[in-house]
């Protein structure tokens, strides 16, 4: 399994609009993925900032996501002022 952890820094006032955002935009793309295993995504209200955990059946399926992930990130931007700030894969290595 590998995985994709996305930072991104969200205006702090929009802290509904952002989780609304990610359940209703964000997660159903994801899910629709091929090699998709689901995903955690976390907030800091008083920051604005943004952990995004995808995991992925391989690292192919992780690779082939990433045009998908840049479009929906760059939508995310013009419709709510997110910033990605990095952008990272790992090979998940251990699980509970």
């Amino acid at each position: 399994m590998f995985a994709r952890v996305t930072t991104v820094a969200s205006p702090s006032d929009r802290a509904e609009d952002t989780v609304r955002h990610i359940q209703d935009e964000i997660l159903p793309r994801i899910e629709q993925q091929t090699g998709s295993q689901g995903g955690l995504w976390l907030l800091d209200r008083q920051t604005g900032k943004v952990l995004a955990i995808t995991l992925w059946k391989d690292e192919d399926a992780m690779r082939a996501s990433q045009g998908q992930v840049t479009q929906v990130t760059g939508q995310s931007g013009q419709q709510l002022g997110i910033a990605t700030q990095t952008v990272e894969g790992f090979e998940v290595v251990a699980q509970v």
